[in-house]
C-alpha cells in the first residue's frame, strides 16, 4: 500500500502546470487539503512531465515508491491520466486530513496507436 501524504507537485512546461492545477483542485476536493508546488522535481509526490514523442491521447502512469509521476504530451493526455488516478487511489478517512492511498506499485500506459 502506498500512501500519499505529501501533497506537492511539480510541473515542467505549461500544460502540465495546468494539469497540476487540475489535480489540486481535485485532491483538495477529496482531502480537505491542497497541494503546494514544488520548487523541484525531487520534492514533489506528484510529478506531471512533458514527452513531446506522445500522441495528444497518450499517457503514462506510474507509481513508485512514494511518487506518482503524469507524463503526456499535452493537457488532453494529462486529464485522461489524472483521472486513471482518481479511479484507482482510495481515501483513508482515519487521519485527521484524509490521506490517498494506492494498492501499490504500478505503471499504467495508453497507447492510441495500439487500437
Amino acid at each position: 500500500m502506498i500512501e500519499f501524504k505529501n501533497y506537492k507537485t511539480y510541473a515542467d512546461s505549461p500544460a502540465a502546470e495546468k494539469a497540476a492545477g487540475i489535480f489540486c483542485e481535485e485532491i483538495s476536493i477529496r482531502t480537505g487539503k491542497a497541494p503546494e508546488a514544488a520548487a523541484n522535481e525531487a520534492d514533489a509526490a506528484f510529478v506531471f512531465r512533458t514527452v513531446a514523442e506522445m500522441k495528444k491521447d497518450d499517457y503514462s502512469l506510474r507509481i513508485c515508491n512514494g511518487t506518482c509521476e503524469f507524463e503526456a504530451s499535452g493537457i488532453r493526455g494529462f486529464i485522461f491520466s489524472i483521472g486513471m488516478f482518481l479511479r484507482k487511489c482510495v481515501r483513508s478517512a482515519t487521519a485527521r486530513h484524509p490521506i490517498l492511498t494506492m494498492p501499490g506499485a504500478m505503471t499504467i500506459t495508453a497507447d492510441t496507436t495500439l487500437t
